[in-house]
């Protein structure tokens, strides 16, 4: 760990951490410059790098429904983020956790950066401060409108509505906050048949039953061979 961090100090030519500067200093925890632009601006996009592939692919797999590093980083990131949204897009995919989780990242790493510079006076440029506020407040703005899901009215599936769950934000998957007004109307009244939605056509036999059909071919064909 020690390597690393001397690493880290030779690369920032700064001190990497501060203990004392994090956890005794009167004005708050803060962190130090090196800490800020390395660690703090790197783990959104660690997080992105980490999901890229595994997340590429279970878009490949979905169905058809209906300063110059720094700068280059951004770039890259943004430009990975937008290739995402735009996949899901053409997937029918309304909304996903990973875009969400880059930009909540995005957003608290520089939450500290941001409040360093409010209460302390750092010898730096007006227009890179101004950049950094513009900066957290559109990230801020994107956290916001990953929290919503961009759909439309959609068509009745069989005679019944369409699952909620399919246009719903990431948010209110985890928080399972689609399901509120079935749960609603079970606590006022017997539910009964009628009032069910579709089913999530992720968990339709249309979807399985394929897979299933092969899987148990392959197996009757080596019972047979026995």
């Amino acid at each position: 760990m020690n390597e690393e961090a001397n690493f880290i100090e030779d690369f920032c030519n700064s001190t990497f951490w501060n203990l004392t500067l994090a956890w005794d200093d009167p004005r708050g925890p803060l962190f130090t410059w090196c800490f800020e632009e390395t660690v703090l601006r790197w783990l959104p996009c660690l997080w992105l790098a980490v999901c890229a592939l595994p997340y590429a692919v279970y878009l490949k797999r979905q169905p058809r429904l209906r300063q110059l590093p720094k700068q280059r980083l951004n770039v890259v990131k943004i430009l990975l983020v937008s290739v995402f949204i735009r996949v899901e897009f053409r997937k029918g995919i309304a909304a996903c956790g990973v875009p969400f989780i880059f930009w909540l990242l995005s957003l608290l790493c520089d939450v500290e950066p941001l409040y360093s510079r409010l209460i302390m006076d750092r010898e730096e440029e007006a227009l890179f401060q101004d950049l950094l506020f513009a900066r957290f407040g559109l990230q801020a703005l994107s956290l916001v409108l990953n929290c919503y899901a961009d759909v439309g009215r959609q068509a009745l599936v069989d005679g019944k509505e369409p699952c909620p769950e399919i246009r719903s934000s990431f948010l209110a998957r985890v928080t399972f906050f689609w399901m509120l007004r079935l749960l609603y109307r079970g606590y006022k009244v017997a539910l009964e048949e009628n009032h069910l939605f579709a089913l999530n056509p992720r968990d339709s036999t249309d979807r399985h039953l394929p897979k299933f059909m092969a899987a148990w071919q392959r197996q009757w064909a080596a019972f047979k061979r026995r």
